[in-house]
């Protein structure tokens, strides 16, 4: 109770600390959509072909949430995610271990500035984190079982859990083989061989089962929602040592307890199923920064190492574990300390970079006052950089049709219509960072999103060459790495 309290009160303070990112008003926006459109039959966009999640499971959660609570609702949801999986890390870990292998895993879990970070972040990543965590535990739980029916439905269960999770974020996918070899190693080392066997091919089947069915009826588009984000993503440009040196200082710390954690649980397990365990668990913590240095990419970079370490924090616990233990009892204590003070510096470092990494991207509560009358006085077209978080705010001053982005849209088009004074409003965010770049990971400074800045130039560029458009409000605003300002123009001849 006392880590998940810390975890909370680390969450919570980011919940309120700024407006809603790119991702998350996109999500919470379909997700009313998609509510609309299953009560009224409403028009929606074509949301499965470019998500890189099920439009129809995280989104209309999010969205509930979010009509009993707004954007701290839909958060907060997030973080009872989040805090249930830390809690089947504890069950998890206690069972492959012991209890206080457990504590400590926990602990740093807790600690992790991902974990932390996607606690307070409004998109389906907990959610599927939490699907990836129940799906584990349910198939270790299953291996403690005394009847044979008992122990296949539980793992029918954990196959059901898994295949949601990858349905609720495709790139969850990858850490498909972990829970399956997880779950029968433990059966293996429990009950022997066959049994690990027949838990491996009922989990892997019913896996596979459960996402071809997903696919079945999402039918084509979802396809190619799938293909398109996960399967063909395309390559980046990011050097593969910049990915791996970033990954260290988010995820190092658990992923070097995890490999010495496996080291000294190998030399002290002998079977062949406890080291399969061991160093398969200890493998995941490594994952997500070695496939995204693969392809290049450094986009949700920081969200992701959160699954690996999840999985590695089981190994990063015994791993302190056995260290208290292998000091002299007279020593013990000493060690104790040290381990205690080893969870709280790292938590620590987590907190400072989940802070960092919340406050990355520009907050857009300052232009609201301003757009919200402008829109409410003499509602018209919209051309923006940010769309997604106006179609979440402004959803009852302005509809989503009569807004463009400029990111989505050519150049061209945008100046010829700019020349033809199409758009009754124009805001400009001139970003350095964070939204509008195609899903830029909020961490990167200088170089991907800084796209934003340079087409929100070229925008002023045409607005000052062709004229129709006055400036009607400048806002200031800052986020953790530039400062900035909204700049609102009005079509001449409007009443503004």
């Amino acid at each position: 109770m006392v880590i998940l309290t810390v975890q909370a009160v680390l969450s919570l303070r980011l919940v309120w600390s700024n407006s809603a990112y790119n991702d998350e008003a996109l999500y919470l926006w379909a997700g009313r959509l998609e509510w609309s459109h299953w009560l009224h039959n409403t028009p929606i966009p074509s949301f499965p072909t470019y998500f890189s999640g099920a439009p129809v499971l995280y989104p209309p959660l999010g969205a509930l949430a979010n009509s009993l609570g707004g954007l701290a609702g839909a958060r907060i949801l997030s973080l009872c995610f989040m805090l249930g999986a830390t809690v089947l890390l504890h069950g998890v870990t206690r069972r492959s271990f012991d209890r206080y292998s457990a504590v400590f895993a926990a602990a740093l879990f807790a600690g992790l500035g991902s974990a932390q970070y996607l606690g307070a972040f409004a998109t389906y990543d907990a959610m599927a984190l939490f699907l990836l965590a129940t799906a584990t535990w349910l198939g270790v739980r299953a291996a403690a079982c005394r009847s044979d029916v008992g122990k296949a439905g539980l793992v029918v269960l954990a196959a059901g859990a898994l295949a949601a999770a990858d349905v609720s974020k495709y790139a969850a996918t990858l850490f498909d083989p972990i829970v399956i070899i997880a779950v029968a190693c433990f059966h293996w080392r429990t009950l022997g061989r066959r049994a690990g066997g027949l838990a491996c091919l009922l989990m892997a089947g019913g896996t596979a089962a459960g996402l071809t069915i997903a696919l079945a009826v999402g039918g084509r588009s979802y396809w190619a929602g799938v293909s398109t984000t996960t399967l063909s993503r395309s390559q980046g440009n990011w050097p593969v040592f910049g990915i791996l040196f970033v990954s260290v200082g988010w995820v190092g710390a658990i992923a070097a307890l995890a490999v010495i954690g496996a080291a000294a649980a190998s030399c002290v397990r002998r079977t062949a199923a406890e080291r399969v365990l061991v160093w398969t668990l200890a493998t995941a913590a490594l994952l997500a920064p070695a496939e995204q240095a693969r392809i290049h990419v450094f986009t949700s970079l920081f969200k992701h190492v959160a699954f690996g370490a999840w999985f590695g924090a089981v190994l990063a616990g015994y791993a302190m574990t056995a260290f208290i233990r292998a000091v002299p009892k007279v020593k013990s204590r000493g060690a104790l300390k040290v381990v205690i003070a080893v969870v709280v510096l790292a938590t620590i470092s987590g907190s400072s970079l989940a802070v960092n990494h919340f406050g990355a991207w520009n907050n857009v509560s300052p232009a609201l006052p301003a757009l919200e009358t402008a829109l409410g006085t003499h509602p018209d077209t919209l051309l923006t950089d940010e769309t997604p978080p106006f179609y979440y705010y402004l959803e009852k001053f302005e509809p989503w049709q009569l807004m463009t982005s400029i990111p989505t849209s050519s150049a061209s088009t945008i100046a010829y219509d700019i020349k033809q004074r199409r758009f009754g409003f124009v805001l400009l965010s001139f970003a350095e960072g964070g939204g509008g770049c195609g899903n830029v990971d909020p961490s990167v400074k200088k170089t991907q999103a800084q796209c934003v800045h340079n087409m929100d130039l070229s925008v002023l560029s045409e607005i000052i060459s062709d004229g129709g458009y006055r400036l009607i409000a400048r806002i200031p605003y800052r986020t953790t790495s530039f400062k900035s300002y909204y700049m609102l123009w009005a079509r001449e001849g409007s009443q503004h």
